[in-house]
């Protein structure tokens, strides 16, 4: 089947729903009634999407995340890398046709080296990195972060290097602790005591001011265990109607931090904080992180959107939604979080910014979950009003015939809880591509099916203990009428 053939129109004519985030700011008057009319508009008629079938990436005994999809050349937005990793072995995989069909580029067992380096959590930035031609801060790993370099001829990764943060306990002989010089990356004003920096802190984004900026996740009260030596999201804790020892996060906050030339990273403001929240109502058993930040259509204002409750709380895994805040002076200081809808929960949220075809503006696409798979769209680019896509259900109509399917107690929405049902761990991935031949928008979106680690239903149905890792395309067909042309983003070449 030729790709053009595998993006023809499939639409899915039904939405779960538009909605309307609690807490946004009212417009000023007399613009208000205006703003509150356009909005309403926007929701009344809201665009369209289309899905590609979904491409089937990779196939891991136990848990594999879908966290690591970036595209690799801002010249040539079609090009997508990234890796997929379980108990098994490591993958690194790329696509030249905007995500339709992969190739693997290496392989390995976890934790061996290679060409293309470790996998897990090591790709979050090669979008930046291969947008701003240097090297530049990937995924924190505990008081560890990585390395990416990339070949602007060959399209590949030719270097991912792990290094330790200053003051750390990695030895001389921690695979960390490898970086040159000229790799290394500093952090300063820490604001004291030093906290340790968490998993999960986000990607390096231009800022409209030609600077650079970074969240990172901290922990306010870092514990040490043999199986988290560096790190301190999660919290060892024996539940005792299971048996099992399970992990509660606790007490995060999301720092944010900027940089001239994203190596030297200074501290510059608190994006979120546990205390903030309890404060203002929004009380959880984790507090914030896993951010994802992004410019609104405006290319002016940052918008964070992070987790607060995705179930590794303790002692309940309460699943709350998203919380949000904005900064319109380049991270110096931001809003009070709020939170966002009811449907717009819990785990790992993944935003990027897409601009519209025939001077539309810019949408926000969004993925994430639990309960459930899902992408959410923001037509407005405004981060206020999302229409909620199924992602679970999308997938059971389109894949090909024969392919891994979601329960139907996934798909419609079965209670879970941290020890019921759960068939993916919607630590997903979501890909601004170049527009179609036909100049449409376009998206590409990774998520896990399934994982040994991962609840079983109430008829067993949900259960593997194998993890598959599939893409899918989305093509986006704007509202009407069409509103004002984007704003290109900073550096950005196209």
């Amino acid at each position: 089947m030729t790709a053009a053939a595998c993006v023809l129109a499939f639409r899915i004519a039904w939405l779960v729903g538009t909605v309307a985030d609690a807490g946004t700011v009212p417009a000023p008057a007399p613009a208000a009634a205006a703003a509150a009319a356009a909005a309403a508009a926007a929701a009344a008629a809201p665009g369209t999407v289309e899905w590609s079938p979904p491409t089937l990436v990779s196939a891991h005994l136990g848990r594999s995340d879908a966290d690591t999809f970036h595209a690799g050349f801002a010249t040539d937005r079609n090009v997508v890398i990234g890796g997929t990793h379980s108990g098994d072995r490591a993958l690194t995989v790329q696509s030249t046709d905007g995500g339709l069909s992969f190739a693997e580029l290496w392989r390995g067992g976890v934790g061996t080296g290679g060409p293309y380096g470790w996998i897990n959590g090591s790709l979050q930035s090669v979008g930046n990195v291969s947008r701003y031609n240097h090297p530049a801060v990937s995924e924190l790993q505990g008081n560890t972060y990585s390395v990416v370099s990339m070949d602007p001829a060959t399209k590949k990764i030719t270097r991912t290097q792990h290094c330790c943060l200053p003051s750390s306990p990695c030895g001389a002989s921690s695979p960390y602790a490898g970086c040159s010089a000229a790799e290394r990356i500093s952090w300063s004003g820490l604001p004291a005591p030093t906290m340790s920096f968490t998993l999960y802190s986000g990607d390096v984004i231009a800022l409209p001011n030609g600077r650079f900026g970074k969240t990172v996740t901290v922990c306010n009260n870092p514990v040490a265990s043999a199986q988290r030596p560096y790190g301190c999201t999660l919290v060892p804790r024996h539940d005792a109607s299971t048996g099992r020892l399970v992990w509660g996060a606790q007490n995060l906050s999301v720092w944010w931090f900027t940089s001239d030339d994203a190596r030297q990273w200074r501290y510059t403001s608190v994006v979120a904080s546990t205390a903030q929240c309890q404060a203002l109502g929004l009380a959880a058993e984790e507090g914030p992180n896993e951010p994802a930040v992004s410019l609104l259509a405006d290319a002016k204002t940052l918008i964070a959107i992070m987790r607060r409750d995705g179930g590794d709380g303790w002692p309940h895994h309460n699943h709350l939604p998203y919380i949000k805040t904005f900064s319109s002076d380049n991270g110096l200081t931001w809003r009070d979080p709020v939170p966002m809808g009811p449907t717009v929960l819990s785990a790992r949220p993944m935003l990027q910014r897409v601009p519209l075809p025939s001077g539309a503006g810019a949408a926000l696409v969004m993925t994430g979950g639990r309960p459930g798979l899902n992408v959410w769209v923001n037509w407005l680019g405004d981060g206020d009003a999302w229409v909620t896509f199924n992602l679970a259900a999308v997938h059971n109509q389109r894949v090909a015939q024969g392919g891994h399917k979601f329960c139907d107690e996934y798909v419609h929405g079965a209670t879970y809880h941290y020890n019921t049902s759960q068939q993916s761990s919607a630590y997903n991935s979501v890909v601004a591509l170049g527009p179609s031949a036909e100049g449409l928008s376009r998206a590409l979106v990774c998520y896990p099916l399934g994982g040994s680690d991962l609840r079983p239903g109430p008829s067993g149905s949900c259960h593997s203990n194998t993890t598959y890792v599939y893409c899918i395309q989305l093509t986006l067909s704007p509202p009407s009428p069409a509103r004002a042309a984007p704003v290109p983003l900073p550096m950005d070449p196209s």
